[in-house]
């Protein structure tokens, strides 16, 4: 089953066995959530590791390098945007509630109105 990025990475910040890794997910999933492009001398500073450990964190998680993790971090980033996405089914069921319950309260009005 296909995972998206921030997935991944949030299953490896959950598992505990290696500190350096957890550190790395964090990161990056930082630049996620900020929509911003990760940067390999900014993690390895984050991560408290040298960018060869970064380097092989990528390719133990299936990405030839760093470079492909932070392009498709940034490919997913514009063309996945969780936040946006979630806000904006939100607002839509929210504009249906309030033109059906205006509609309602108009109805009511009406009855009201030629009742008495």
């Amino acid at each position: 089953m296909f995972k998206s990025i921030k997935e991944k990475l949030t299953l490896i910040k959950n598992n505990l066995e290696n500190q350096t890794h957890i550190l790395i997910a964090n990161y990056l999933l930082e630049c996620i959530e900020n929509k911003k492009t990760p940067k390999i001398n900014e993690c390895s500073k984050k991560a408290f590791c040298s960018e060869s450990v970064i380097t092989a964190f990528s390719k133990k998680y299936g990405y030839e390098g760093f470079k492909e993790l932070a392009t498709r971090i940034k490919v997913e980033i514009e063309y996945y945007n969780y936040n946006t996405k979630h806000n904006n089914i939100e607002n839509e069921k929210n504009k249906y509630y309030k033109k059906l319950l205006l509609n309602s309260f108009e109805m009511i009005d009406l009855y009201l109105y030629y009742l008495l």
